[in-house]
């Protein structure tokens, strides 16, 4: 949902986002900034994030079923070192059995919900704009002034608010 979100836009969001995981789906709840202490007490507030994508550092070693000892990590200093033991009677690693890659949880489709166009995103649409421009966005509204800039819109005035629309979802998707 938009920065600065309402009791609209923030309850809209968490009924989705509770309606979907009902269903078994893999959810991510997401608002540009904190959510303000008026609206702390909403049910599933302490899912909202602040980020869409988890950007993972990910450290790939060839691997043999069994070459491995044990694993463990330690600090020195400004330094994390991983420490992979291999076990008695295997090659020990070496840095040509190393990879490195970064690793973002995609997602599948973009909700958008009491948003009316996406600079309301803030950050959460200004950093992942490829996200955005390749993935499938639904845009759930109620404002008059909805830009419509979903691949699927559901925007309509005549809804006393954000919330009804959800709820019209959520039916229609099976949700109790």
């Amino acid at each position: 949902t938009h920065e600065k979100p309402s009791f609209d836009s923030l309850g809209s969001a968490l009924a989705l986002f509770l309606g979907l995981e009902g269903l078994g789906k893999k959810v991510t709840l997401a608002c540009p900034e904190p959510v303000t202490v008026e609206l702390s007490s909403f049910v599933g507030v302490d899912k909202v994030k602040m980020e869409l994508v988890k950007k993972n550092f990910v450290i790939s070693l060839d691997y043999i079923e069994g070459s491995i000892e044990k694993v463990s990590y330690n600090i020195d200093g400004d330094k994390f070192n991983l420490v992979v033991e291999p076990r008695p009677g295997f090659t020990p690693f070496s840095k040509d059995n190393v990879h490195y890659s970064n690793q973002n949880e995609a997602a599948d489709v973009i909700i958008t919900v009491d948003t009316i166009h996406l600079g309301g995103l803030k950050k959460l649409y200004e950093e992942e704009k490829e996200l955005y421009a390749t993935k499938p966005v639904i845009n759930i509204d109620r404002h008059a002034n909805n830009t419509n800039f979903g691949q699927i819109n559901i925007v309509d005035p005549a809804a006393s608010s954000t919330a009804e629309l959800v709820a019209r979802v959520l039916s229609g998707l099976g949700v109790k």
